[in-house]
């Protein structure tokens, strides 16, 4: 699979500290990009969540969805080490 040119899904995973609590952090895995624009987006979580990129197609990175030739899937690729 093609990442979107530009765009990088969160790559931090585990957990973020607050005082002394720690809580966990979500971050994209894997987009799915509808016929409709709306965009399936997986998280490290397991959970999956539809999100309607329509009102933003004329702004910034949302843009490259219109185009026909663009990648309809990307993914996060973390590199250990």
């Amino acid at each position: 699979m093609r990442c979107l040119q530009g765009w990088h899904p969160s790559s931090s995973e585990g957990a973020a500290e607050v005082g002394a609590q720690q809580i966990p952090v979500e971050s994209v895995t894997h987009v799915q990009v509808h016929e409709d624009f709306r965009l399936e987006l997986k998280f490290n979580t397991g959970e999956t969540r539809l999100f309607d990129a329509r009102p933003y197609l004329d702004k910034g990175v949302f843009q490259r969805l219109k185009d026909p030739r663009a990648p309809r899937t990307a993914h996060n690729v973390r590199q250990e080490g």
